[in-house]
């Protein structure tokens, strides 16, 4: 039997006790969209004046350092302060050394073009009236050396901009073996292959890459190799998987389709897929690997020729959690597919099996109304997937993604109803499906659209004669990561 195994290779959380996700592009930052506001801020939601006037956020200073062990992050710290208590984002711009704007983020699908975001800060100051706060985009500097400058508001839930401050990015210099350093690599950083470690912290030789856990599984969705680990140095290169037996000897199989064994591992590269040293690499091996190879071995190397501890796993189950139980979301355990699914804690640092209808309840009287030919609305896919689009409706049938919801609200049967996402504020590749009432779990769709008509990767659904009614319109995301979309209904 021709065997070939397909990799792929995700970065997630540091410091995540069962293996967060880690963030798809790279940096701790939203889409520049939320779930009820337009990107001007503007209340999308129609509830009407909301009581006593909203007062802006102040921003006092900003400081803004080249940052990270790899010297490719943009760290900004703020000083500032909301008399409401309600500051929850940053609105950043960059620009060269000139002035100019840098078109470092995207706004849509395509290529970067624009030079500002809405970021997330590195913890919430919600109903903190004065506060320090922190801001981390990852590998922005990495991807563009150029910015030189920054320009950054605060904004509050209701969409209120404080006045911009203005900094320059300070260098990050490098230190030598033996050096003094700044152990959260801001002030400055140790060179490459060594990191700064002990009291006083020191540029010292790097550690070896560490491989946290293992697990070679097969389930519902085949068979998977799982692997999580920590690097302080962020420099691991190579995750180099052994094929053995049951008594655990070298195993030779076929991978490149021959039809003579010859291989008895396969080395997959994992740089530039790491945030805050740590890794996860998840391999996918094609229908029949499983019956070969009984058992892996994994070894973790980084870019200095450092090796780490070799650890094996045998082919097992994937372990499957009940409602209430601790679960994983780097899939080394599934909560039961017919009625949980893992959700974190508030603190993020836990997960446990919640009832996907009763989370599904929840989504949908939370979600915004849509009305036809009304103002889009703009919102964020990401989390748990409580959802799934027909099997015949996108390629590759897809599971267990992120979506996001919207009740379509018809107050008269439409003789066509259209529904997409290809306009601006979508930024990945959309599937749209329209439930009845609120989206039970086992309800049918009334129809599925993937791709828009331009063949982008925007999604389209066109339905004719649709009853009055409310629906459930599931924005659902074709690939492991959601994004901001926006999404409109028209009539015919």
């Amino acid at each position: 039997m021709s065997v070939i195994v397909a990799g792929t290779l995700t970065a997630c959380e540091a410091g995540a006790a069962d293996g967060d996700g880690a963030d798809a592009g790279g940096n701790d930052a939203t889409s520049g969209l939320d779930a009820t506001r337009a990107p001007d801020g503007r209340d999308t939601t129609g509830g009407g004046e909301t009581g006593a006037a909203d007062e802006p956020p102040t921003l006092t200073s900003v400081s803004a350092h080249i940052a990270g062990v790899k010297g490719v992050d943009l760290d900004l710290a703020l000083v500032g302060g909301d008399v409401d208590g309600d500051a929850e984002l940053a609105r950043v711009r960059v620009f060269d050394g000139s002035g100019a704007p840098v078109l470092a983020f995207r706004s849509g699908l395509g290529d970067p073009d624009s030079n500002e975001q809405l970021v997330a800060f590195a913890a919430p100051v919600a109903g903190q009236k004065t506060f320090i706060a922190s801001v981390r985009l990852r590998e922005l500097i990495g991807d563009h050396p150029d910015i030189a400058k920054v320009e950054v508001a605060l904004r509050d839930a209701t969409g209120e901009l404080s006045a911009d401050v203005s900094a320059d990015i300070a260098a990050q210099p490098v230190r030598q073996l033996g050096d003094a350093c700044d152990p959260a690599a801001i002030e400055d950083r140790c060179t490459s292959g060594f990191g700064c470690r002990g009291t006083p912290a020191q540029c010292q030789e790097g550690l070896a890459p560490e491989v946290a856990k293992v697990a070679y599984l097969k389930g519902e969705g085949g068979t998977r190799i799982l692997v999580q680990g920590v690097d302080a140095e962020e420099d691991v290169a190579t995750v180099l998987i052994e094929f053995l037996d049951a008594a655990g000897q070298t195993l030779l199989v076929d991978l490149d389709n021959d039809e003579v064994p010859e291989s008895s591992e396969f080395e997959l590269s994992t740089i530039d897929v790491l945030a805050d040293g740590a890794f996860l690499v998840k391999v996918t091996p094609v229908a029949g690997f499983d019956l070969l190879v009984p058992q892996i071995a994994v070894t973790a190397t980084d870019a200095a020729g450092h090796v780490g501890v070799r650890k094996t796993a045998k082919l097992a189950a994937t372990p499957v959690r009940a409602v209430g139980q601790a679960c994983d979301t780097n899939g080394f355990d599934v909560c039961n597919p017919a009625t949980a699914v893992c959700v974190a804690a508030a603190n993020g640092t836990s997960h446990t099996c919640k009832p996907k209808a009763q989370l599904g309840a929840a989504e949908c009287a939370a979600a915004q109304i849509l009305e036809p030919d009304g103002v889009a609305v703009f919102g964020v896919a990401d989390g748990p997937s409580l959802w799934d689009a027909p099997a015949t409706c996108s390629s590759g049938d897809p599971t267990g993604r992120p979506e996001a919801v919207a009740v379509l609200r018809l107050s008269a049967p439409a003789a066509r109803l259209t529904l997409t996402t290809a306009l601006d504020g979508t930024n990945f590749d959309t599937v749209l499906y329209l439930l009845p009432g609120c989206g039970a779990a086992n309800a049918v769709p009334l129809g599925c659209g993937d791709d828009a008509s331009d063949g982008g990767a925007a999604a389209t659904l066109e339905l004719e004669l649709v009853p009055a009614g409310d629906y459930l319109v599931v924005v659902d995301a074709w690939g492991a990561e959601g994004g901001s979309f926006a999404l409109s209904a028209s009539l015919e």
